[in-house]
């Protein structure tokens, strides 16, 4: 798997930029959001990020924001559904 390889690379030379950014990128595609903010955190250690970059993670920081507003809100319904209607706990998905 690509993601092993470029982890594996980044381990034996931290400051293989091209396996920062592929590693960034392969976690990001894989939907691995947080080991994705992680490889950016460790490769900001070694290299200031390009605009480009940081333009990336704000997009990323964004959709996981996005996606906890929604889940947050579908909680609060079912609560809100289930002080209101007496509904059976078990039925909520």
């Amino acid at each position: 798997m690509k993601i092993d390889m470029y982890r594996e690379n980044v381990l034996k030379n931290s400051l293989d930029y091209d396996s920062h950014w592929k590693l960034i990128n392969a976690l990001k595609h894989s939907e691995k959001m947080i080991e994705a903010k992680e490889s950016r955190e460790t490769m900001h250690i070694y290299y200031l990020l390009s605009p480009e970059m940081w333009v990336d993670w704000m997009k990323s920081l964004l959709i996981q924001t996005k996606i906890s507003c929604v889940l947050y809100s579908f909680v609060q319904l079912k609560i809100i559904e289930v002080s209101m209607y007496g509904l059976n706990i078990a039925n909520l998905c």
